[in-house]
């Protein structure tokens, strides 16, 4: 939500892919991720917040990557192939052209 919203986030890892997303948005620059919540001190807490409030370039590559997210138009795209599933009317890619590439 924050990345759709165009600001940098700041992920506390805690679950499932949480880790995953927090390592991508720090390596695309538009985040940060800090230590596992067991882990998390305030210390920690307050330092990532001022790091993604006060930092211009993260802020603008978090900017940039919102317009482009918000663009793409994801969630109608993944209604209509929720539909298309559930109508019987969709075919894997692979089903469709034998496993190559489009």
């Amino acid at each position: 939500a924050g990345i759709r919203a165009g600001i940098p986030a700041l992920v506390v890892p805690f679950l499932g892919d949480q880790p995953f997303w927090g390592w991508r948005l720090e390596k695309l620059g538009v985040g940060l991720r800090t230590a596992p919540r067991r882990q998390l001190t305030a210390e920690r807490l307050a330092d990532g917040i001022r790091r993604i409030t006060t930092d211009p370039a993260m802020r603008a590559r978090a900017a940039e990557l919102g317009a482009r997210v918000r663009a793409e138009g994801g969630l109608v795209r993944a209604v209509a192939r929720i539909e298309q599933v559930a109508a019987g009317t969709w075919l894997p890619r692979q089903a469709v052209n034998g496993g190559a590439s489009p």
